[in-house]
């Protein structure tokens, strides 16, 4: 099953349709095809889009430190809207977590700094994360290797 099925014209009415079931498919174990299926990471019934992610959550946890993942969707003037990964509220900071530097979502960050000015935002690549992360988060994720 993939989000963008064919035949399908892609309305939010009809990709809503879709949700639940994919939903459950992500719950029972089965990855969705299609593009970028094989990254998404469900952890307490909450789907990330990455390892990335889902180790960044993790370090979270285990230091205490509260987020909410995308809570806020950002209305864009070019790239149509933007959920940066994580909120912290307790220092009202956003967190953009990125494993690989893609065009298109690097131009939406960029567009949401540049428009959001009194939101602050930080880009956590993976090369920042690695340095920062617990070895056994980054393992775990599959992100390295033992």
């Amino acid at each position: 099953m993939s989000i963008a099925k064919k035949g399908v014209k892609q309305t939010p009415e009809a990709i809503a349709a879709r949700v639940p079931g994919i939903r459950r498919s992500y719950l029972v174990g089965r990855k969705p095809a299609g593009p970028n299926g094989w990254h998404k990471r469900v952890y307490k019934d909450v789907v990330y889009s990455s390892s990335y992610e889902l180790a960044f959550v993790k370090w979270c946890l285990r230091n205490k430190i509260k987020f909410l993942y995308q809570p806020i969707r950002f209305v864009l003037e070019i790239n149509g809207t933007y959920r940066p990964d994580f909120y912290l509220p307790d220092c009202n900071f956003w967190l953009e977590i990125k494993g690989a530097m893609l065009s298109k979502p690097m131009a939406k960050y960029f567009e949401f700094k540049r428009i959001y000015t009194e939101c602050p935002v930080a880009l956590l690549d993976k090369d920042v994360l690695a340095d920062f992360l617990d070895e056994d988060l980054l393992v775990e994720a599959k992100i390295v290797k033992r």
